[in-house]
C-alpha cells in the first residue's frame, strides 16, 4: 500500500514540476520579448511606437457577448436611447457618432438594432473608417445554437454548475452535521447511546421544528410575498418530515454483524432513487434502459452482496447443502439483516422524489396562473414552516406514546444543553440550504434532475463512508456507468433535436447538464493522462534511439477528423533563426517543399529527417541571412494515399536571400543528392517558389479589452499598445 501511495504521489510531483517548468519558461520567453522590445527591435518599430498616439477612451469596456434581444432592444427608436447596430455578427454602439456620421444620422437610426453589414460593405468604407469603429465596438453577438458544441454553451452551463456545486456542499454539510448530532447522543455519564428507530423520529421532529422556525425567522427578514397554504403545501409539509427522519436513519450505523465494508443506507438509497426516476421517465426506449441502466443496477447489487456476505458473521452453512440452497440461505439472512436499511433507504428515496415533483408540480401551476418565480420560493418556505409545526406535534405525540425515549432524549439534551443547541441550529440550517438547493434545482432545471443529482450526492457520501476497499470499487463502476448512460441519452436528445431543428426548443438545463458533464470528463481525462501516458513518455524515448521519439501531447486535442475519422494527424515542428528575434520583417518570398514518401519506408523518413536537422544546425549560424521562420509539417501514415508526407515550408526576406542560401548550403545540396540518386528508394516531392501577391496585414489584440488592434497600413507592424483603451497587446508575432 504504501509504494503505490509513494508511486501515486511521485507522478503527482512530476506533474507538478511538469507545470512548473512550464510557468519558467513562459516567463523567460515573456522577458526575452521585453529584452528584444528594448534593445532589439527595428527603426520601423520606433517609428510605428511614435505614431500610435494616445488612447481614444482609456475606460473603455472590455468587449462582451450581445443577445440579438439586446442589439434590437437598442434601435433609438425612443428619445435619447442609444442606437446599436450589427456589421458582421458584432455589434457596435453608434449613439456617439450620430452627429458626426458622413452619412447622416437618419441612416444610422435607419439601421439601429439590426444587421447593416450589406449596407456597410456597399459604402466601401476605407481602412481609416474601419480602424475608427473600433471604439465603438461592443462585442460580438450570440446568435441561437442550432447543434451543441462543446466548449460553447458557458451561458447554459453557468447555472447548472452552481446549481450542481450548491446541492453537493449543502448535502455534505448536512450529512456531517447529522452525524454529529447523532454522535453527540450520549448520556449523563459520557457512554454512547444506541438510537432506536423511536428516538431517531422524535430527533427528525424537532430537527423539523428547528428548521421551520429558521425558515419563518428568513422568511420575516426577507419579506417575501405570501405562500397560500394548498393541499399540495401540506403534502410537501409531510414529505419533509419523512426526509429528515429519512437523513438521520442513513447516517445511523450499518446493520450489526456485518463487515466494515458493507453499504450503509445512503448507497441504498441513491440506488433507490435512481431506479424510482428511471420508473417515472416513461419517455426512455426499453432496449436503452435494459442495457444502460439494468446492467449497472445489477454491478451494484453483486457489490452489495460480495461486500456483506464477506467477513460479515454469516452463519456456517453445511457444505453438503447444494450451492443454490446455501446462496437462498444467505440472500435470506442479509434480506432479514437489511430489512431495517432497506425501509430507511426507501423512506428517504420516496421523500426526496416527493418533493422535487411537488415543486415541479407547483412550478408549472404557478407559470400557468401566471405568477412569479417569487411565489414558488414563498409557497416553499409556508411548506418549511408548516413542517415546523407538524414536526413539533409530532414530537409531541411520540413523547406521549414513548415517555422512555422521552426521557432519554431529556437526559440527553439535559446532559450537554450547549452542544446539542449548536448541533440543531447547524443541522437545521444546513437541511434548510440542502432543501433550497433542491427546490432552486426542481424549478430551474426539472425534478428529475435534482432527484438525479441528490441521489449522486448520497452515493458518493455512502462510498466515502464504506471507502473503496473490498468491492466497494464495482459499486462506483455502477453509478459512474448509470451516469454515463444518462449523459449518452442526453447527448442523443440533443442531436435529434439538431437534425430536426428543434435545438432552440429544448430547456437550458438539458444543454447546460451536458456541457458540465463533458467538461467534468476533459478535466478528469486530462488528468488522468497527465499522471500516466506523459511520464511513461519520457520512459520509452529513454529507451528509444536518440534520432526516434513518441509524441504525446500534454492537454486533449480537438477531434479534427469529427465522426468519420478521416483526418490525419502528424508533427508540425516552427524554427526562427536567432538573429530574427527582436526583428519584425514581413517576407518577401516562400519555399514550398511537399515531399511524399510510401508508407512503411522508415528508412527513407528517418534520412529526409536527418537532413533537415543538419539544415536547422545551418540555419543556426550567425551569418545566417534572410531566414524569417520554416515551418516543417509531417504526416507519418496518410491511409487514403498510402503515404507519409511532409510539408516544408520556409520564409525568406527576400527571394536574393533565399538563392544566395540554396547555392551554398551543404544541408541543401545533400537534400539534391538524395533526391536525384536514387538514394531514397520512394521519395517523390513537389516544390514551389512563392512571391507575396499584395501587401500583408498583421492584426494583434488588447490584453484588456479584447479589441483587435491592427497595423495602419497594409504591410505595416500592429501597434504595441491598443488605440480604444491603451492596454498592452499580445505582441503576437509576424510568423
Amino acid at each position: 500500500t504504501l509504494s503505490l501511495f509513494f508511486c501515486a504521489y511521485n507522478f503527482l510531483f512530476l506533474g507538478v514540476l511538469r507545470a512548473w517548468a512550464r510557468f519558467d519558461l513562459d516567463a523567460a520567453a515573456r522577458e526575452a520579448m521585453a529584452d528584444c522590445d528594448n534593445t532589439g527591435a527595428s527603426s520601423s518599430d520606433s517609428e510605428d511606437a511614435k505614431d500610435e498616439g494616445k488612447p481614444v477612451n482609456p475606460e473603455a469596456a472590455p468587449l462582451r457577448e450581445v443577445t440579438q434581444d439586446a442589439l434590437a432592444a437598442m434601435s433609438g427608436s425612443g428619445p435619447g436611447s442609444a442606437v446599436w447596430v450589427a456589421v458582421d455578427g458584432v455589434a457596435y454602439d453608434v449613439t456617439g457618432f450620430l452627429v458626426g456620421c458622413p452619412c447622416g444620422e437618419q441612416v444610422l437610426r435607419k439601421w439601429g438594432g439590426r444587421d447593416a453589414s450589406e449596407a456597410f460593405h456597399d459604402a466601401a468604407h476605407s481602412g481609416a473608417a474601419k480602424e475608427q469603429m473600433l471604439r465603438y465596438m461592443v462585442g460580438p453577438i450570440r446568435y441561437a445554437h442550432t447543434e451543441y458544441r462543446f466548449m460553447e454553451h458557458e451561458e447554459e452551463e453557468k447555472p447548472v454548475h452552481s446549481i450542481l456545486v450548491a446541492i453537493s456542499a449543502c448535502a455534505f454539510l448536512k450529512l456531517v452535521a447529522d452525524s454529529w448530532l447523532l454522535s453527540g447522543t450520549t448520556s449523563a455519564s459520557g457512554a454512547a447511546l444506541a438510537l432506536g428507530n423511536t428516538e431517531i423520529a422524535l430527533l427528525a421532529f424537532l430537527l423539523a421544528a428547528a428548521t421551520g422556525a429558521i425558515s419563518a425567522g428568513v422568511k420575516t427578514l426577507a419579506r417575501p410575498p405570501p405562500g397560500p397554504a394548498t393541499p399540495s403545501a401540506h403534502m410537501l409539509a409531510v414529505g419533509l418530515l419523512i426526509w429528515h427522519f429519512g437523513f438521520l436513519a442513513s447516517c445511523n450505523s450499518a446493520p450489526r454483524g456485518l463487515s466494515a465494508a458493507a453499504p450503509m443506507a445512503l448507497e441504498l438509497a441513491a440506488a433507490a432513487l435512481f431506479v424510482l426516476e428511471e420508473l417515472v421517465e416513461t419517455s426512455v426506449a426499453r432496449a436503452d434502459r435494459s442495457v444502460g441502466f439494468w446492467g449497472a443496477l445489477l454491478a451494484v447489487l453483486y457489490s452489495w452482496y460480495s461486500r456483506a456476505a464477506a467477513e460479515g458473521g454469516m452463519p456456517e452453512l453445511d457444505p453438503a447443502l447444494g450451492r443454490w440452497r446455501r446462496l437462498t440461505s444467505r440472500m435470506a439472512t442479509l434480506l432479514h439483516w437489511y430489512s431495517g436499511p432497506c425501509a430507511v433507504a426507501l423512506v428517504l428515496a420516496l421523500s426526496v422524489s416527493m418533493i422535487v415533483r411537488q415543486v415541479g408540480w407547483r412550478r408549472r401551476s404557478g407559470a400557468q396562473a401566471g405568477l412569479k418565480s417569487e411565489w414558488l420560493a414563498a409557497a416553499a418556505a409556508g411548506a418549511v414552516q408548516l413542517s415546523g409545526v407538524y414536526g413539533a406535534f409530532g414530537a409531541v405525540a411520540v413523547a406521549a406514546w414513548s415517555p422512555g425515549s422521552a426521557e432519554r432524549a431529556a437526559s440527553v439534551l439535559g446532559g450537554q444543553p450547549l452542544r446539542m443547541v449548536v448541533l440543531f441550529v447547524l443541522a437545521s440550517a444546513s437541511a434548510l440550504a440542502l432543501l433550497s438547493a433542491l427546490v432552486v434545482a426542481a424549478s430551474r432545471c426539472s425534478p428529475a434532475f435534482a432527484a438525479r443529482a441528490a441521489g449522486f450526492e448520497l452515493a458518493v457520501a455512502g462510498l466515502l463512508c464504506c471507502g473503496l476497499g473490498g468491492r466497494s470499487w464495482l459499486t462506483l463502476v455502477g453509478f459512474v456507468a448509470h451516469l454515463g448512460g444518462l449523459a449518452s441519452r442526453n447527448r442523443a436528445r440533443l442531436r435529434d433535436a439538431g437534425n430536426s431543428g428543434r435545438f432552440a426548443d429544448l430547456p437550458p438545463h438539458v444543454v447546460g447538464a451536458q456541457a458540465v458533464w463533458d467538461r467534468f470528463r476533459a478535466t478528469l481525462g486530462t488528468s488522468i493522462w497527465s499522471l500516466t501516458v506523459l511520464q511513461y513518455r519520457e520512459l520509452v524515448n529513454a529507451w528509444l534511439p536518440r534520432e526516434l521519439r513518441v509524441f504525446a501531447t500534454d492537454s486533449p486535442f480537438p477531434n479534427l477528423g469529427g465522426l468519420d475519422e478521416k483526418t490525419y494527424l502528424g508533427v508540425a515542428a516552427h524554427f526562427a533563426p536567432r538573429t530574427v528575434k527582436g526583428k519584425h520583417r514581413p517576407p518577401q518570398y516562400c519555399v514550398c517543399n511537399v515531399g511524399q514518401i510510401y508508407s512503411g519506408a522508415l528508412a527513407d523518413m528517418q534520412q529526409t529527417m536527418n537532413t533537415l536537422i543538419d539544415v536547422w544546425s545551418e540555419f543556426q549560424a550567425p551569418e545566417m541571412k534572410g531566414l524569417l521562420a520554416n515551418l516543417v509539417a509531417v504526416f507519418p501514415d496518410i491511409k487514403d494515399q498510402r503515404v507519409a508526407k511532409e510539408i516544408n515550408l520556409s520564409f525568406w526576406e527576400s527571394a536574393k536571400d533565399a538563392h544566395n542560401w540554396y547555392v551554398k548550403s551543404p544541408g541543401h545540396k545533400n537534400a539534391l543528392f538524395q533526391h536525384t540518386s536514387g538514394r531514397l528508394k520512394t521519395f517523390g516531392n513537389l516544390l514551389a517558389s512563392l512571391e507575396l501577391a499584395g501587401p500583408m496585414q498583421h492584426r494583434d489584440r488588447c490584453r484588456q479589452c479584447a479589441r483587435p488592434v491592427q497595423s495602419k497600413e497594409l504591410g505595416g507592424l500592429a501597434p504595441q499598445n491598443c488605440g480604444v483603451c491603451g492596454g498592452p497587446t499580445f505582441r503576437h508575432p509576424l510568423l
